[in-house]
């Protein structure tokens, strides 16, 4: 059987959820997509969305809580709060700055935070690069493989999907269109499905990870 790739439909509406770590460059990010101040860039404290008509599109962004760094900063009221915003989804945008190192650590709140909502959240997620302005003259596919094997890995879960934004050229407006249509093309691959999590099963992870965390 020969399996032929679902050919990308422009959507007239999209619904997309930031995740990252704090001071990642979500809420810069939210703003650039809608083409306006939308959100403040202190930090996040619930879930927020804003919509916008963006290249004849409409487009939804849910601005989600950073997670802290350091794990065991995090607590199970940030977790339920995010996971408040993941939910009937086109895509899980998951903001990874250029401008730093994505190591083990990195790698590990990542794992912890995604997972919660189950193995099939990797199908709806492209990594999106902040501080695109950091890559002078090299490409990204460059930086990848000179960068920690983590960042690798993170890549290989989203299929090789990713994306680039330089958040100080806000009026490149082809980097967020580009990004649609990489949004576009997955959804067309998940054959046009939303990610709707099970939530009870995601609360139930996240009352796990912190029962595990106290004994």
């Amino acid at each position: 059987q020969i399996s032929i790739k679902k050919a990308a439909v422009k959507l007239d509406a999209l619904k997309v959820v930031l995740l990252g770590q704090k001071t990642f460059g979500k809420s810069a990010t939210g703003n650039t997509i809608l083409r306006r101040e939308a959100f403040a860039s202190h930090q996040t404290e619930q879930c927020r969305a804003e919509t916008g008509m963006v290249a004849g599109r409409q487009i939804t962004v849910v601005d989600t809580p950073g997670w802290c760094g350091q794990l065991s900063r995090c607590t199970e009221a940030l977790d339920k709060e995010i996971a408040n915003g993941v939910s009937g989804v086109h895509a899980v945008l998951l903001v990874v700055p250029l401008s730093l190192p994505f190591g083990d650590l990195q790698q590990e709140a990542v794992k912890e935070h995604v997972n919660l909502f189950g193995s099939g959240v990797w199908k709806h997620t492209i990594v999106l690069f902040t501080y695109g302005d950091k890559l002078a003259d090299r490409s990204v596919e460059e930086h990848i493989e000179g960068e920690h094997q983590s960042l690798r890995w993170l890549v290989d879960q989203c299929e090789n999907r990713y994306h680039t934004i330089n958040n100080a050229r806000k009026s490149d407006t082809a980097q967020v269109t580009e990004l649609f249509e990489k949004i576009e093309e997955m959804v067309a691959g998940n054959g046009g499905q939303l990610f709707c999590p099970d939530m009870d099963e995601t609360h139930q992870r996240i009352s796990e990870k912190y029962f595990c965390k106290v004994q």
